[in-house]
């Protein structure tokens, strides 16, 4: 049973590549996404930080500014004092 449900999550991640070949994981947003699991090491406590406006965002929240590389690179340097307690 398990093998099947894996089966399925397999397919429907193939289903949800780009047009251009390109996977999910070849989204830049995503390792924004696992650098939040680690600094918080909590889902919930994540997610509200990222819809909080940030001052080193420019008082706007990470979600707002992810889509861009220099946001994304932004957020990184904010979660990465957050990590080592700096924040």
């Amino acid at each position: 049973m398990l093998a099947k449900k894996s089966e399925t999550r397999t397919k429907q991640f193939d289903a949800a590549s780009h047009s251009s070949g390109e996977t999910l994981l070849d989204d830049p947003r995503i390792e924004v996404l696992m650098a939040v699991a680690i600094a918080f090491h909590d889902v919930a406590e994540g997610k509200r930080w990222l819809k909080m406006p940030s001052d080193s965002l420019g008082k706007k929240s990470p979600l707002s500014v992810i889509g861009s590389k220099d946001g994304r690179q932004k957020i990184l340097n904010e979660l990465a004092l957050i990590e080592h307690g700096m924040f």
